[in-house]
């Protein structure tokens, strides 16, 4: 019999009850306004993938939030759906 390798689950509303994305970049001090700009942008290709990149990275630092406390410290924050941690085990 194999070991299983890895398994693999979509995060948001499946192992969360809330966005992860959009709880990082407000943990990060950006709106959600401001997040879906750059990704509109990046949907319609207006900007590159690294210039996206570029862009969320300067958001982040302006407040300067963007540490590992802080992420640290918003993961945990993340409300799981009931029996996620059961079905990690």
């Amino acid at each position: 019999m194999s070991e299983i390798k890895a398994v693999i689950f979509d995060i948001d509303n499946t192992l969360t009850k809330k966005n992860s994305w959009w709880m990082i970049a407000e943990a990060m001090g950006m709106t959600i306004a401001e997040d879906l700009e750059i990704y509109e942008l990046s949907k319609r290709e207006k900007v590159s993938p690294r210039e996206v990149d570029k862009q969320l990275l300067t958001l982040w630092q302006r407040k300067g939030l963007a540490t590992k406390s802080n992420f640290e410290k918003t993961f945990r924050e993340m409300e799981l759906r009931d029996g996620v941690l059961d079905l990690i085990k």
